[in-house]
C-alpha cells in the first residue's frame, strides 16, 4: 500500500435539502460547475463550434469555504451551500 491522499469528505443533508427543494444531484452539480466549471451550451463562430463554459472566478473559489459560502437556488428557498453539507477530513485508502 502507498501513502493515501488528503480528502475531504462531503456528506449531504437530505432532510435539510428536500425543505429547500435541492437534490444532492443539484447540490453536486453546483459544486462541480463552481470548481471545474461545466458547458451547459456552445455556440457557432465561422462554422466552427465554441463551448461555453461557466464556473467561479478564481478568487472566489481559492478556498472550499468561500464555495460554501453561495447561494444554492432551490425550489422552496435559497439556503446556503454549507448548510446542505457536513464535511470531514481525512486521508483515501490508496492501494
Amino acid at each position: 500500500f502507498r501513502e493515501g491522499k488528503n480528502e475531504l469528505r462531503l456528506d449531504f443533508d437530505h432532510e435539510k435539502a428536500s425543505i429547500s427543494g435541492i437534490s444532492a444531484n443539484e447540490f453536486g452539480s453546483t459544486l462541480k460547475t463552481a470548481i471545474q466549471g461545466s458547458i451547459p451550451t456552445k455556440y457557432i463562430d465561422d462554422g466552427k463550434e465554441v463551448d461555453i463554459k461557466v464556473r467561479f472566478r478564481v478568487e472566489d473559489r481559492a478556498q472550499l469555504s468561500q464555495i460554501f459560502e453561495y447561494l444554492i437556488p432551490g425550489k422552496e428557498n435559497s439556503p446556503y451551500m454549507s448548510s446542505l453539507v457536513h464535511s470531514s477530513e481525512g486521508e483515501s485508502e490508496s492501494k
